[in-house]
């Protein structure tokens, strides 16, 4: 009974790795790290509400288009999802440097615009972690029928999936950018169009913004929960794969002949 009770413990897991892995993957490319689901803004007579946020891969994002500028000039920022590739050296100087490329985004004060070395390390242990969840799941769900040494490598990849998920937040709220948004406010670029940009990568910098933790930060701390709770069960269960219950878990394994009594009578004649 003790390896059925193990093959479906193990199944289970693989299939909470399984959800694991598709919320890594949701925080990797999700720009919802830190967001704010309603931000009412206000330029001239313009006003509306929009969700913006800013995550791994996102440097800023806006479900909405919204008027920037006041009523004698036009300016609007469209819908958008802005990665790094989408902003120049404009951050690093000026306002937009005090406001938002001084956390990590400018090589100095009118220097070469960069992706902070914070944002690297999330990136990375983000990706890092949807792998190795790839795997995990995969060799929990194998597991019930190689046997307990896979389920021990299973166990193995959860573990790791549950450090790096857990340095990757971890890393998120030490990231001074970040804490910007909590207290006292902080800034997003938003790239514009309208009366005095001759380019396509105008920057507009939005009103201080509060904003809070998103789907993908907790998303990925879920993943750490699931991770952990996951490979201890994996851990428990794999010594009892290897075990052979036989017949309903309570009969003679299945290579082995039926007990005959009579056997021993004969041996004794």
């Amino acid at each position: 009974m003790r390896r059925e009770t193990s093959m479906k413990s193990t199944r289970g897991s693989g299939g909470c790795l399984c959800a694991a892995f598709v919320l890594a993957l949701f925080a990797t490319v999700s720009p919802y790290w830190v967001y704010r689901y309603s931000w009412n803004y206000t330029y001239g007579y313009y006003s509306g509400s929009s969700t913006v946020a800013t995550g791994s891969f996102v440097v800023s994002s806006s479900s909405n288009a919204w008027q920037c500028g006041y009523v004698f000039g036009y300016c609007q920022v469209q819908s958008q999802w802005n990665h790094f590739s989408d902003f120049n050296n404009t951050l690093c100087k000026g306002d937009f440097y005090e406001m938002v490329g001084q956390y990590g985004f400018c090589s100095e004060e009118g220097g070469e615009f960069k992706t902070p070395a914070k944002v690297k390390q999330i990136q990375a242990l983000s990706i890092a972690t949807t792998v190795i969840l790839s795997v995990a799941f995969v060799l929990a769900l194998q597991a019930p029928i190689v046997g307990g040494k896979l389920a021990y490598a299973a166990a193995f990849f959860s573990i790791i999936a549950a450090a790096t998920s857990c340095a990757a937040f971890s890393v998120a709220t030490s990231y001074d950018y970040y804490k910007t948004f909590h207290s006292p406010g902080g800034y997003l670029p938003f790239v514009y169009t309208g009366t005095g940009c001759p380019t396509d990568t105008c920057i507009f910098l939005s009103d201080r913004l509060y904003m809070y933790w998103g789907p993908a930060f907790w998303s990925m701390v879920t993943v750490f929960i699931i991770s952990f709770l996951a490979s201890l069960s994996l851990f428990a269960g794999a010594n009892a794969l290897d075990e052979d219950d036989g017949h309903y878990g309570g009969g003679p394994a299945f290579n082995e002949p039926p007990f005959d009594p009579l056997d021993d009578q004969i041996k004794l004649a």
